[in-house]
């Protein structure tokens, strides 16, 4: 067991720096996916092929355009407020076991900060996503107002999931799947200040995913 789990985490870890989106690409149209745990909440939607909107307690209302086959290229505009958005572009390649991705981040929240950077994303699952064991370093740049006040730090991110197939039908939809959802996140300053082995952040919580384009053929 503890062979297969280092195996696991080496793949995973190897394969990230080969190169490399907090996200499996673009969700199906026609699908709808529901988020929640301890202060986060999220709704999803495929509107087409090429459109996902959805809101979220962290970025607020967001649009992503792009392709999404085993390669993707993807654009994310996320807006929570006047003064404050949020810019993801990435692009990756599904390899079957292994999932990579390159991203690059613009976020403003005027006038206080900004953040700029980029970051390497890796998921390795063994079972064709059902489970999974993800990756994510970000190297990122944060802007007072005072151009010389600025904070440079690696943003780590270790994250579990699994995934379970449903088939229950619920009013104009159908729950085709659910999933837990572990995430942890660590920042290390680069002049190394307030290092802790505690990360920065935590979320554990569940995602629940419908299909109405089921229920519609069904009809």
């Amino acid at each position: 067991m503890l062979r297969n789990f280092c195996m696991l985490l080496f793949l995973c870890v190897v394969s990230m720096l080969l190169v490399a989106s907090p996200d499996f690409g673009l969700m199906d149209s026609g699908t709808i996916r529901l988020t929640g745990g301890y202060k986060a909440f999220s709704f999803q939607m495929g509107v087409l092929s090429f459109l996902e909107a959805g809101w979220s307690t962290d970025t607020g209302t967001y649009f992503k355009l792009g392709f999404d086959r085993s390669f993707h290229i993807t654009g994310q505009l996320s807006v929570s407020g006047p003064d404050v958005g949020e810019v993801i572009l990435s692009t990756g390649y599904d390899f079957g076991p292994v999932w990579l991705s390159l991203g690059a981040l613009y976020k403003t929240d005027l006038p206080a900060v900004s953040f700029l950077g980029g970051y390497l994303y890796s998921a390795f699952s063994a079972d064709n996503q059902r489970s999974y064991l993800a990756l994510k370093i970000g190297r990122f740049q944060e802007l007072q107002p005072d151009p010389s006040v600025k904070r440079d730090f690696t943003s780590i991110d270790v994250s579990a999931g699994y995934r379970a197939s449903l088939d229950i039908n619920l009013l104009v939809s159908r729950m085709v799947e659910t999933e837990l959802i572990f995430v942890s996140t660590w920042e290390i300053n680069d002049d190394l200040s307030d290092i802790s082995i505690y990360p920065n952040r935590i979320f554990t919580g569940m995602g629940f995913t419908f299909d109405l384009k089921k229920t519609l053929n069904d009809q």
